[in-house]
């Protein structure tokens, strides 16, 4: 089938191969297609749509609005319906079935249309997005080919912005307290996102990606209550609150764990963990040991973002996640994968020196090839530029495994875990755990923090070899062939043949003399 045309230079109109007018015929309608027309590959999440151009609206009244809006586009689009797709809560345009002109063709039209000149919705977020879609069209029109399609991305933001307002109780201490709160839970999460933090009173920018984080306390004798809240700043739509009552004998505790459960939820928000698609990553993504999830966390960190900052973190999650296919044999390319890795390390910490995701990844690829002194002091430094952080407790405990400190390693491993952070894949770090004990002759430890990880990941292999080979140590067949048989399902060519091999992924049970099960004929 021949593919239709949507244009966004002056009104926003759909022709039909023929020339037919396809144009759906409410503004909001033309919102929605000019939205999805300059986002990468043409999709969006559904939530994200509804939040542009319904936000004013109760959640379901604008969710009900959003789907009366994508069957207005597609009763418009007659025989070219399928053009519109919507699922998974997903929309997007099909790529194959039309075509987006971005610009004029003829280089004497340049300047003489703006971007989608004939909308005028009056909601907030939605103005917000036109204004700054406007301003990057003109930018562009001089130097951007004739019919960008979807190669161009009106729709992204360099890097997030964190606006931290002011505290304002009266009293000193409550101020100051809620004021760490704030500032010690946007930069954990900044660490990962490489994002922007300013004072409300500095910030003159205008990207409705903006969120606004702000702390109230009000003291009550020997009992504070805190009310923590994220909103964008552009609408004052609240994403996430918190309200907790913190007694004065635990009010450090009770504040670092409530600085914890801020950065949780802006680092799901910005990375959209939980509900990832093919075009993004969630940091659950990253710290998978699953394929399928690795290579889709792989392909969305390839995106340069443009920012250096950005950049240095987007490197260093992607040297990780390329040690992690190195590591689970998911290339038959290990060595230029991890020689990849490597260069990406070294252009991240160029950019950033400090960061300590950037130290900490930096640290473990270092490891990985061996060098174990440059190891050790990456790690040493990830720790002292960020403690909280679970990777740099991860990068330590690898280092002092790397130094025969087998002991140490494992109390670096624990210090790791016990990171609130560590919520966004437990099984990660209960691994980690699980490897030190193994290698502190800790076994039974080691069994029960593999068997707690398999919990939290059914599919997560190196839990089940860690299974395998312990429950045989401990004479329990039963367990070990339940490991034995879901590691050949999720390996198509595992046997114990190949698990006594030195490329098998388990140096730590190899260095431990624990691969028995290797010999037992089991499976």
């Amino acid at each position: 089938m021949a593919k239709i045309t949507l244009d966004l230079v002056g009104p926003v109109t759909v022709r039909g191969p023929d020339g037919a007018d396809l144009t759906p015929g409410s503004m909001k309608a033309r919102g929605l297609l000019a939205s999805l027309g300059t986002s990468r590959h043409m999709r969006m999440n559904r939530s994200k749509l509804q939040d542009r151009l319904w936000s004013a609206s109760p959640p379901e009244q604008g969710g009900n609005s959003l789907r009366q809006c994508l069957t207005e586009i597609r009763r418009s689009f007659g025989i070219h319906r399928d053009a519109l797709q919507s699922s998974g809560g997903l929309a997007w345009l099909d790529p194959d079935l039309i075509d987006v002109v971005l610009r004029p063709v003829e280089a004497d039209q340049i300047g003489a249309s703006e971007f989608a000149e004939d909308l005028d919705i009056r909601d907030p977020e939605f103005e917000d997005w036109l204004r700054q879609a406007r301003l990057q069209f003109t930018s562009q029109q001089t130097t951007a080919p004739p019919n960008l399609g979807s190669e161009i991305v009106l729709d992204d933001v360099p890097v997030p912005v964190f606006i931290i307002a002011p505290t304002a109780t009266g009293r000193p201490e409550l101020d100051a307290m809620s004021d760490m709160v704030v500032r010690d839970g946007a930069q954990q999460a900044a660490e990962f996102l490489s994002a922007l933090i300013y004072d409300e009173a500095q910030y003159t920018g205008t990207t409705q990606q903006a969120l606004r984080l702000s702390c109230k306390a009000i003291g009550f004798g020997d009992v504070l209550s805190m009310q923590v809240d994220v909103s964008h700043l552009a609408t004052g739509r609240q994403i996430w609150g918190r309200s907790i009552n913190i007694d004065a004998s635990d009010a450090v505790d009770q504040r670092q764990k409530l600085s914890a459960e801020l950065t949780l939820a802006l680092l799901n928000y910005e990375f959209g963990a939980g509900g990832a698609h093919e075009d993004r990553a969630s940091l659950r993504d990253i710290f998978s040991f699953e394929p399928d999830r690795l290579f889709r966390a792989e392909r969305a960190l390839r995106i340069d973002e443009g920012d250096p900052r950005s950049r240095a973190t987007r490197l260093a999650l992607r040297a990780f996640v390329h040690n992690t296919i190195y590591f689970e044999r998911l290339t038959d390319d290990g060595q230029s994968l991890l020689d990849e890795a490597t260069a990406f390390c070294r252009e991240a910490y160029d950019l950033e020196p400090q960061n300590s995701v950037v130290l900490a990844v930096s640290s473990l690829l270092a490891f990985r090839t061996k060098q174990l002194e440059l190891a050790f002091d990456l790690a040493t430094q990830a720790v002292r530029a960020n403690p909280a952080n679970p990777l740099s407790r991860y990068s330590m405990a690898s280092a002092y495994t790397g130094n025969g400190e087998h002991e140490t390693a494992f109390q670096e491993a624990k210090l790791a875990l016990s990171s609130p952070l560590t919520a966004l894949n437990p099984a990660i770090w209960l691994m980690g755990c699980s490897v030190s004990a193994v290698r502190a002759d800790r076994l039974e430890e080691a069994l029960r923090y593999a068997t707690t990880a398999h919990g939290y990941a059914p599919e997560f292999r190196p839990a089940l070899r860690a299974m395998a080979a312990l429950h045989f140590r401990n004479g329990d067949e039963e367990a070990t062939v339940r490991a034995l048989t879901r590691l050949q399902q999720l390996e198509p060519d595992f046997s114990l043949k190949l698990m006594a091999t030195d490329s098998y992924p388990i140096p730590s049970l190899r260095a431990a003399g624990l691969l028995q099960v290797t010999t037992s004929g089991l499976i």
